[in-house]
């Protein structure tokens, strides 16, 4: 899979990463993912404290491995990039996530984009982000009320705010 990004702020995740790992949901390290990629700085959201995680070679490492499938990053690049993760795409019984009460950035791991209605069915949401890294702004999915996008796409994280803690599945 080849995610291009332009510079500046993008809301992405490295969703096949398993494939460095062949078909696991083992963490790899943040330097293997963005290998060649000029970058100032990774954020990820940790649910459960509801604040951001900062990885800057050198300077901070909150943390150190991405997951995949799971988790969302904010990457600050310096420059137009293409990321190339070569894999076998994770099994089915493998995708979903475990949502908090607030705020989770959250990955699709599907190859297949899906449709946000069906995909957070059962979910007690209020609305769900994705970040446009082209006008550098966020769309919305309000269920009724905005719908700035309907589907989630490999290769993207999303913002979704969850009013009860949930665990998140699909196939």
């Amino acid at each position: 899979m080849n995610t291009k990004r332009k510079a500046g702020f993008i809301l992405g995740l490295f969703i096949f990463m398993s494939g460095l790992v062949v078909g696991t949901l083992t963490p790899v390290p943040v330097s293997t993912v963005l290998s060649g990629v000029d970058y100032l700085v990774v954020y990820a959201w940790n649910s459960t404290s509801q604040g951001f995680m900062a990885y800057m070679p050198g300077v901070i490492q909150d943390f150190t491995t991405m997951v995949p499938g799971q988790q969302g990053y904010w990457v600050y690049s310096n420059e137009n990039a293409t990321v190339q993760i070569n894999g076998t795409e994770i099994s089915a019984s493998d995708y979903g996530a475990s949502l908090k009460t607030g705020w989770n950035l959250v990955g699709y791991a599907k190859s297949s984009p899906g449709t946000l209605s069906t995909l957070l069915s059962g979910i007690d949401y209020l609305v769900a982000y994705s970040w446009n890294s082209t006008s550098q702004g966020f769309m919305a999915y309000m269920p009724g009320v905005i719908q700035d996008f309907t589907t989630m796409e490999a290769g993207k994280g999303y913002w979704v705010y969850a009013n009860a803690n949930a665990t998140w599945t699909y196939t």
